[in-house]
């Protein structure tokens, strides 16, 4: 009978992917303010190139 889950490099990346955006999602809804720290920084990163070119 074939697998209906074969363990190749597609299936490994689909539980990779789903496992890092739950983790992600964890993240997010449980610390909030890393991530608005982390937008203010990487705005004030784009400002910064900007104004540097």
């Amino acid at each position: 009978m074939p697998q209906i889950w074969p363990m190749n490099w597609v299936t490994l990346f689909w539980i990779f992917a789903l496992t890092f955006v739950m983790f992600m999602t964890f993240l997010y809804f449980t610390n909030f303010s890393p991530k608005i720290s982390l937008e203010k920084s990487h705005q004030t990163t784009l400002s910064h190139l900007d104004w540097k070119w």
